[in-house]
């Protein structure tokens, strides 16, 4: 590890101080209010349980119409009280990925992709997923 940060073979902001927590969604690039809305739940939430947290990148793919969305949770995981403010967060964290996903078309969390074993990440820019009435 050490090597691969001396070399800055590993982003320069992963890990260095903490643990870090990176929430992955893709977003669709026309809908900023969007994108600003994620970014902003993401920072409420770290400031209410006290959570050192940073806007990682916004990286456009899908020739500029998508783009992967990191906002990032730094935390000590070897102290329990860290841990403890990193559960309260997800546990409301959780229910409003699935929320956001579901009401905004073209908004996915990477948690149903990294799930999905061998799948690759750019099939599911082109599924039709049903959405709950």
């Amino acid at each position: 590890m050490v090597w691969l940060n001396s070399f800055r073979i590993v982003s320069a902001r992963m890990s260095r101080r903490k643990h870090m927590f990176a929430f992955l969604m893709y977003v669709p690039l026309d809908r900023i209010d969007v994108i600003k809305q994620i970014i902003a739940r993401f920072e409420r939430v770290a400031e209410r349980y006290a959570i050192e947290h940073d806007y990682g990148f916004l990286t456009p793919i899908d020739l500029g119409k998508r783009a992967i969305l990191e906002y990032d949770y730094y935390i000590d995981h070897t102290d329990e009280s860290e841990r403890e403010k990193i559960r309260n967060a997800m546990v409301e964290l959780d229910p409003w990925l699935d929320r956001v996903t579901a009401e905004h078309e073209g908004v996915m969390s990477l948690k149903y992709v990294f799930a999905q074993g061998c799948s690759r990440k750019e099939h599911w820019l082109y599924l039709n997923i049903p959405r709950e009435q």
